[in-house]
């Protein structure tokens, strides 16, 4: 059984277009995304979605929007969407290997590569391991407008591009998850009630203590 699914035609031109200019050349960049707890070499992203009220951000670009419904027509309207963000990796900012969910067949992941000029000599491809047999993998090369789907509990790595690559890869993942072992998730952590959307904190400059060098 493949471990990898893809759709190589996800995103059009003209989406992915869309995409570039409302996402990747906004100054919504913040860094500071990581794969794991203890990543060394965090990357770029862009946060669209709120977990827990399941609601997008304000003023979100309609084609982000877009593109977490076709993910869920995809994998079934028995998942809950709970993630739709951007991430933005340079050289040497690989990902690490890591999981998006501990029980197989529960949660889907999905990766949509929006660079439209690459080179394979670029690298920024994504290895899926198989959780069973780490010995196992499969590659998904870095191709514009493809959205490649996996098993989140099987480990996985976005790669960074090759030194070779002056261009910043940019994905668009997303993650679902059955809407039953979701809800019992929620329960797990006490979040099973209805949340409100947060405003942000805001700190003022004078509250903020700055010890002297």
């Amino acid at each position: 059984m493949s471990l990898i699914t893809e759709y190589k035609d996800f995103a059009p031109e003209n989406v992915l277009q869309n995409l570039w200019g409302g996402v990747v050349c906004q100054d919504n960049w913040r860094f500071g995304q990581k794969s794991n707890d203890d990543t060394v070499y965090p990357m770029w992203f862009q946060a669209f979605y709120d977990t827990f009220t399941k609601q997008y951000k304000p003023d979100i670009e309609p084609f982000v929007v877009e593109a977490g419904n076709r993910f869920i027509e995809i994998v079934g309207d028995e998942y809950t969407l709970i993630r739709n963000m951007a991430a933005g990796n340079t050289f040497g900012q690989d990902g690490d290997i890591h999981s998006d969910w501990v029980v197989s067949g529960e949660s889907l992941t999905g990766v949509l590569y929006l660079n439209r000029r690459w080179q394979d000599n670029w690298g920024g491809e994504t290895i899926v391991y198989d959780r069973e047999d780490s010995s196992v993998c499969e590659i998904s090369k870095f191709e514009a407008g493809k959205l490649v789907v996996f098993d989140g509990s099987n480990p996985h790595i976005g790669k960074g591009p090759q030194r070779a690559c002056g261009e910043l890869r940019c994905i668009i993942a997303m993650q679902a998850v059955k809407t039953d072992a979701w809800e019992a998730h929620l329960k797990k952590i006490g979040r099973d009630k209805p949340q409100e959307a947060q405003q942000p904190l805001v700190i003022e400059m004078e509250d903020v203590d700055i010890p002297d060098n």
